[in-house]
């Protein structure tokens, strides 16, 4: 690129023409004020200044720079990634291509979302008359069983704390007063 300077504080710059399938095209001519030259050639001193330091490095110096960008986060994600997909592979071809988690007719309680739900819904508050009504009698309602005061959702043991079990005098009201 040439620079030549005229009068009035404006240069002229000359940009080397490309030769594009064997054309020849004339240099484009453009002008610059110069301040604005000044900038552009001082930006392109310190991108050559910044390129040679960088191809001058040792490879020591290339293997530091690499190291503190490092970080495991990147890599654990990567295993538990790996993981995650390949059990999912393993169980579709076991299972002959019925099903991606196992096959579990009754998986665990931490893989159902009713489970994850009750977790993160928070306390129950009910008075007494209310909770009277969750004493397992209408199978639509959960099944609640409370001790001084706290609730505890009983309904996965219906047999046991439903209207035929053996504990059906605990559900639907305080266990302190029942006993």
């Amino acid at each position: 690129m040439t620079t030549t300077t005229r009068a009035g504080g404006v240069r002229q710059r000359k940009a080397k023409a490309s030769a594009a399938a064997g054309e020849q095209v004339p240099p484009q001519v453009e002008e610059v004020d110069t301040d604005e030259a000044d900038e552009i050639e001082r930006e392109r001193e310190e991108a050559e200044a910044e390129r040679l330091e960088r191809k001058n490095r040792t490879p020591k110096q290339k293997l530091d720079d690499e190291d503190d960008a490092y970080s495991p986060w990147v890599d654990i994600l990567r295993v538990i990634s790996f993981l995650i997909f390949a059990s999912f592979a393993l169980s579709y071809l076991i299972s002959g291509g019925e099903t991606f988690t196992w096959g579990m007719k009754h998986p665990p309680k931490y893989l159902q979302t009713e489970w994850w739900k009750a977790k993160f819904r928070g306390p129950i508050y009910l008075t007494p008359a209310e909770l009277a009504t969750y004493d397992g009698t209408d199978e639509t309602k959960p099944l609640y069983l409370a001790i001084n005061g706290t609730i505890y959702d009983v309904s996965s043991n219906r047999r046991t704390y439903g209207p035929e079990g053996s504990y059906r005098y605990f559900a639907g009201v305080d266990a302190r007063g029942a006993t």
